[in-house]
């Protein structure tokens, strides 16, 4: 099957009937999908999207479940961002009409290998801790560190 996929070099490969050209797929996806899921939602696949196709330009593939099995797998990420991919993309191409059995396969491979399976976190910090590490710290990083831990807020959305 990835034999099929992958195009010996020099050779034109014949876009399948089940495919359609990169071109036609972006246009698809906007008028598709832009109302389809939260802003945050949409961001993020819409840029796992623009990745995807441009891997497989790069890589001479068009775009179909395959295509995004290969991308996904291809990337250097543990199995549960593959996982978050994979059903990223699949949701994607399902909203478009794409077929996405290839992805749903590997959705279902990455959850029986413990993509699934969250990583451990690590520990809070307490209070008591914070307060320890904050008197070493000039006044400005106090704030933002306080309202990191009191809003539970990533470092980047307060650094802003």
């Amino acid at each position: 099957m990835i034999n099929k996929m992958i195009q010996p070099s020099g050779e034109k490969r014949k876009q399948p009937e089940d495919t359609m050209g990169v071109e036609e797929a972006k246009q698809l996806l906007e008028e598709k999908v832009e109302q389809l899921w939260a802003k945050g939602t949409l961001a993020t696949r819409k840029a796992l999207w623009k990745r995807m196709v441009e891997w497989a330009q790069d890589n001479e593939l068009e775009i179909c479940s395959n295509t995004g099995c290969l991308f996904v797998m291809a990337t250097k990420t543990s199995d549960a961002a593959r996982l978050t991919y994979a059903k990223h993309l699949s949701a994607l191409m399902s909203r478009m009409g794409m077929e996405t059995c290839s992805l749903s396969t590997l959705c279902s491979a990455l959850r029986a290998t413990g993509g699934a399976i969250p990583t451990q976190q690590a520990r809070p910090i307490t209070k008591v801790e914070l307060m320890e590490w904050a008197c070493t710290q000039d006044d400005q990083t106090k704030v933002a560190i306080m309202i990191c831990w009191k809003s539970a807020a990533r470092w980047g959305e307060v650094a802003k």
